[in-house]
């Protein structure tokens, strides 16, 4: 019998937020297309249907979170600024979490790894991997937000209301 069951769920979520630039202070709404992670697990394989959905829910959860994050990363149409201040403080927020996966690989390989006869060099091997999969788990907020978030002009959300009523319409 396996001792746990791991899920994870991915969602990809579309909304539209306000869009306030941080430089000069444009307004407009943006529509972002965000993705969201989310894990559980079920001890001793016992409640995977409940695992499977909170894994869901905290993907959802996760994607909602994002929508802010993306619009406040987004490049202003109007002066083609970014907010770099909070690009690095999520950056500088990735980093002190791979520093602290690190260190626990560390003082790990330390103490317990030469116990179990484990050679530290594949230890820190192991935690630099993971490392590197925490940094590229947060970075594509960073490198993809000006993909996923589109600032519509007043003029742009006007017409696409205006299609979307139409298409309602005809349904």
């Amino acid at each position: 019998m396996p001792f746990a069951i791991e899920y994870e769920a991915e969602v990809e979520s579309l909304g539209r937020r306000p869009f306030v630039c941080s430089k000069c202070g444009y307004e407009a709404v943006a529509v972002v297309r965000s993705r969201g992670v989310g894990e559980s697990t079920s001890p001793l394989a016992l409640r995977n249907r409940g695992a499977r959905e909170k894994a869901s829910r905290e993907a959802a959860r996760d994607a909602q979170r994002n929508l802010e994050v993306l619009v406040s990363l987004a490049t202003c149409p109007a002066c083609g600024q970014r907010d770099r201040a909070r690009i690095a403080s999520l950056q500088r927020a990735a980093s002190i979490r791979a520093a602290v996966v690190a260190l626990f690989a560390w003082l790990f390989s330390l103490f317990f790894a030469r116990g179990a006869e484990l050679s530290p060099v594949v230890v820190l091997f192991c935690a630099s991997v993971l490392v590197a999969v925490l940094v590229r788990r947060e970075s594509w907020k960073w490198t993809e937000a000006d993909q996923r978030v589109r600032v519509l002009s007043r003029g742009e959300l006007e017409s696409l209301e205006h299609e979307l009523v139409a298409a309602r319409k005809n349904d």
